[in-house]
């Protein structure tokens, strides 16, 4: 299922450079890319094995020494697991709109 969370977080989680999507190879300053492709586990070691860990950061928004904890599992990437953060904050005021009874009330 996904993983919800802040953006923050999901960054940490997926290795990658704040600004950058999580879920395809676009840069911050060109999100809306036509030509941009999924981000995935292979993909990533793919290049962390082709270019130095600068390159990488600059490059391809990639955080050279962070492995993400699904990168083991052989059927969850990461990548298609983080959900956007727009999500989050539907879910946040979806449950701040419901009445919780107090101890007192029960």
């Amino acid at each position: 299922g996904p993983y919800i969370t802040d953006y923050p977080e999901q960054v940490w989680l997926a290795g990658i450079m704040q600004g950058w999507c999580l879920k395809c190879n676009a840069p911050p300053d060109h999100l809306d890319r036509p030509i941009s492709h999924r981000r995935t586990h292979e993909k990533t070691d793919f290049l962390v094995g082709a270019w130095d860990p600068g390159t990488l950061w600059n490059d391809f928004g990639i955080h050279a020494d962070v492995i993400p904890f699904t990168h083991g599992f052989p059927r969850a990437d990461i990548h298609e697991l983080l959900t956007p953060d727009l999500l989050l904050r539907f879910a946040a005021m979806f449950y701040s709109t419901i009445p919780f009874a107090s101890r007192a009330d029960t």
